[in-house]
């Protein structure tokens, strides 16, 4: 499958001070497809959601949409991507 993915998600870190909540998370959703994150309390479910929100800031990593590279702070809402 060859297809440019809606979302991807490359090499992405969040900490909080010394506490490291995402080291290296890499995600491709195509269209078509669902995905999911699980995990138990306290894996970076929610904090992976808010830095790809731009709720939070990453520490590193790159946030694709579409076919356009964004920074995290652009990003307004889902509904302006047509999400």
């Amino acid at each position: 499958m060859n297809e440019t993915p809606l979302l991807e998600v490359k090499d992405l870190y969040k900490n909080f001070g010394k506490f490291h909540v995402l080291r290296g998370v890499s995600v491709k959703v195509r269209k078509g497809e669902l995905a999911a994150l699980i995990g138990p309390n306290g894996a970076g479910k929610t904090t992976f959601y808010n830095v790809v929100s731009g709720r939070y800031k990453p520490t590193r990593g790159q946030i694709f949409l579409k076919v356009r590279t964004c920074q995290v702070s652009q990003v307004l809402s889902w509904l302006e991507w047509g999400f």
